[in-house]
């Protein structure tokens, strides 16, 4: 959820934006209290609250439940500016879908599993009610109390590791995960405990699962949120949670998703859109690093450094009306990092195969990544054949139309690109992203990236394909 990375310039920008947000509210309410005052008749003595009446009780009184609702345009002119200000993880199309839940709602009990610098944009929208943030990271906790001593914060740690997930999956069909009860004294091994009292007793209207951070074999995974999420929500008995899961595109928590939210206990759902992952292959020093970096940041460094592992970044863009939100593997080239990323095709929705069009060697050896596609990627995975600084015309060895000879054989398309001076990079992205639209037909709920769920506290008749 959390993006470390932030300018501190943009958080004081945050913070004032923040502050005005709550001057205009404390304006708007003022105004409402004193109209209403001048249109109540004057109260006689015998009127007069008790001695004895609290500041809430007296506030009861004389306010509705919606009177602390922050207006629908001041909700939104404060997640423009948020937005605007940081770089929050989900997309202004994802955080619409909680906050329109958010807006009804409100002031109301709001669960989030994840801390960040959009934190306070959150607890601001649930302005009146209880926001509480759980994040596995103390450090980081620490770090974001210092800027927003307002936020609820609480630590929380998780056991499981993602490569354990599908172990996991088993155990969450045991008796004693699928009976519905405190996750304090469950003894199923998903259930988060050891938290503060304050978080199994509230009876939470709305929950966010967008931590813990991280998707590779050794990061915690989101199984025990998604898990304690449902149980929670299942234990409101005869009311209504919402629950909002990000990043549900991928594999973790589509599958936990569906067997702990949706099955038998979904109402409704609402919010999809298009992601699609893609990949970058190829020998290394070919350039991948430098599309990625000039399509996703629009800069570029002549300095060559190794990817080590797996590095990916996102960009969101517009492509006939719609958002597609393109998640961008850059994997390492070398030998010994081949037992890392082959993990990595899987779950891909196109790979990009890049060349050096001044070795020949690169190019010879995109056979063998082709190998390694059909080896590990899925059979309807898209392909793009990329050759890289084509500004280098003078060394270039790789004839343009041998090359796309090659692409044609294998009925896949071709594009010469250049990172260094911005030529064809943003078209070989948007060409694959078309292609895998085109293959997936109009359906982005099929692979949609974030997933807002209405949970009832008792069992109702399951609908088909839930979450699908």
């Amino acid at each position: 959820m959390r993006s470390r990375t932030q300018n501190p310039s943009h958080l004081k920008l945050l913070l004032i934006g923040i502050f005005c947000a709550f001057f205009i509210l404390f304006l708007l309410r003022s105004s409402f209290f004193s109209s209403s005052k001048q249109k109540a008749s004057p109260a006689s003595k015998g009127d007069l609250p008790k001695p004895s009446t609290s500041i809430r009780d007296a506030k009861a009184a004389n306010c509705s439940p919606t009177c602390t609702k922050i207006p629908p345009s001041l909700a939104q002119a404060l997640i423009h500016y948020s937005t605007s200000t940081i770089t929050p993880q989900q997309t202004l199309k994802e955080i619409s879908v909680t906050s329109k839940v958010l807006e009804k709602k409100s002031p109301c009990n709001f669960l989030v599993f994840g801390l960040g610098h959009d934190s306070l944009m959150w607890s601001t929208l649930n302005y009146g009610g209880r926001t509480v943030f759980l994040e596995e990271d103390e450090a980081w906790i620490e770090q974001i109390k210092r800027r927003f001593p307002m936020l609820e914060s609480y630590h929380v740690t998780y056991d499981s590791k993602v490569h354990q997930a599908n172990n996991l999956m088993e155990v969450g069909k045991g008796p004693e995960c699928t009976a519905i009860g405190d996750n304090r004294y469950s003894m199923c091994q998903l259930a988060l405990k050891g938290l503060p009292d304050v978080v199994y007793e509230t009876k939470w209207d709305l929950i966010m699962v967008d931590a813990p951070t991280g998707y590779y074999e050794e990061a915690p995974g989101r199984m025990s949120a998604i898990y304690t999420a449902g149980m929670m929500a299942r234990n409101k008995k005869g009311k209504e949670t919402d629950v909002f899961v990000h990043d549900v595109n991928r594999v973790v928590e589509d599958k936990f998703s569906m067997a702990f939210l949706c099955e038998g206990y979904l109402k409704k759902q609402e919010g999809s859109d298009y992601l699609f992952k893609l990949l970058l292959i190829g020998d290394s020093s070919v350039g991948k690093s430098c599309l990625l970096l000039r399509f996703a940041d629009d800069s570029y460094v002549d300095s060559y450094i190794s990817t080590i592992g797996v590095d990916f970044k996102i960009r969101t863009v517009e492509q006939d009306g719609k958002t597609v939100k393109l998640q961008i593997w850059d994997t390492a080239g070398q030998e010994r990092f081949r037992t890392i990323t082959s993990s990595y095709y899987r779950g891909a929705h196109g790979i990009i195969i890049v060349y050096d069009v001044t070795e020949m060697e690169s190019f010879n050896n995109v056979k063998q990544w082709l190998s390694e596609i059909d080896r590990y990627a899925n059979d309807s995975v898209c392909k793009l054949l990329v050759g890289n600084k084509c500004d280098l015309v003078e060394n270039k060895v790789v004839d343009t139309e041998m090359a796309k000879a090659f692409a044609d054989e294998l009925g896949i398309p071709f594009l010469e690109t250049s990172a260094k001076d911005s030529i064809n990079v943003e078209q070989a992205f948007l060409t694959m992203a078309g292609e895998i639209k085109k293959k997936m037909g109009n359906q982005p709920a099929a692979n949609k990236k974030s997933v807002t769920v209405q949970i009832k506290g008792q069992p109702i008749e399951q609908k088909s394909n839930c979450c699908g």
